[in-house]
């Protein structure tokens, strides 16, 4: 038997590519307990589970459900992660030989893994650590749990960035493509949470795709993030009356496919999307918005300096 956690709809598509190139036919599948992102799961978790045994789990990210966890893992065959700098998922294997462990992409912060695993570094510290209270410090101390400087070269890595694989780090392209009665029309607007997380102003935020809709010049599709709450777009709409919202129940990468929509460009501020839809979409225009880093929070500031490396080392994408 073997063990799989996913946090978001992408990661299932990522994984059912990882269970095909392992061979792996069955499993337990424990998701990240998120109401908005229910529907893209099911989509996905059906395509996952053909011709394989998975049984599927929802659980809350809990630091005591994944302490217990960490006693279980040990029996199941395989585990594959999604989030190496998960101080949940460090937990759990804790006690696990690493060569039974695979790691995959968890969005544009991979890009910053890539780097720190090319140049054989660790990572520095931990999702939540940083401004982690003195008692939790303690409680992950009492676990045995490091935060700090976490060796990774040991792990198998799969992964939609690379040119080619490397080593440990596996490259898996999601290389399904649209062919016939292609609807070419329309550009979109990839939103994110970038206003809750403090990363942008929602003035910011409106300029930012108000200028999105002067270059296209044609009609905004605006396609929220799973975690965008209804009062947010209620609120992005009242700003921007023209502003036409599509709420989807796929990854936008399925989607596009399935409805096989061809958008002439793609807006986003900055999002894992960008790569996947142009790669699957190489004749549209893909954009990405440049802001400050000084103003954003410390604690994301090199995940999304590496990002932007990333975008501004090819021609294919736009800063706007």
């Amino acid at each position: 038997m073997n063990i799989f956690f996913a946090n978001s709809a992408l990661q299932i598509l990522l994984l059912d590519l990882i269970l095909t190139e392992e061979k792996i036919n069955n499993g337990l599948l424990i998701l990240k307990k998120n109401k908005h992102d229910m529907n893209q799961f099911n989509s996905c978790i059906k395509k996952l589970k053909k011709n394989r045994s998975i049984k599927v789990i929802k659980s809350p990210d809990n630091i005591i459900v994944f302490y217990l966890l960490s006693f279980i893992t040990i029996f199941f065959k395989k585990i594959i992660l999604g989030d190496i700098k998960s101080v949940y998922y460090q937990l759990a294997i804790r006690f696990i030989n690493k060569k039974k462990v695979i790691f995959y992409d968890d969005g544009f912060s991979s890009i910053l893994i890539l780097n720190l695993l090319k140049e054989n570094k660790n990572i520095s510290i931990l999702n939540g650590m940083q401004n982690a209270s003195y008692l939790k410090k303690i409680l992950f101390s009492i676990f045995f749990i490091k935060y700090k400087n976490i060796k990774i070269n040991r792990f198998m890595f799969y992964s939609i960035f690379p040119e080619k694989s490397i080593g440990n780090i596996k490259k898996i392209s999601l290389n399904e493509n649209i062919i016939t009665d292609v609807r070419k029309n329309n550009s979109i607007f990839l939103g994110g949470k970038y206003v809750d997380i403090k990363i942008l102003s929602f003035n910011d935020y409106c300029d930012a795709i108000n200028k999105a809709q002067k270059i296209s010049n044609e009609k905004l599709v605006y396609i929220p993030h799973r975690s965008e709450s209804p009062e947010f777009l209620k609120k992005l709409k009242l700003n921007i009356p023209t502003l036409d919202i599509n709420i989807i129940e796929s990854p936008i990468e399925a989607y596009l496919i399935q409805h096989k929509w061809l958008p002439n460009n793609v807006f986003s501020i900055y999002s894992t999307a960008l790569f996947t839809v142009g790669n699957l979409l190489p004749s549209s225009k893909v954009y990405f918005k440049k802001i400050n880093i000084n103003l954003i929070p410390s604690h994301y500031q090199d995940s999304i300096t590496s990002l932007y490396n990333f975008l501004n080392s090819s021609n294919r994408y736009i800063s706007y």
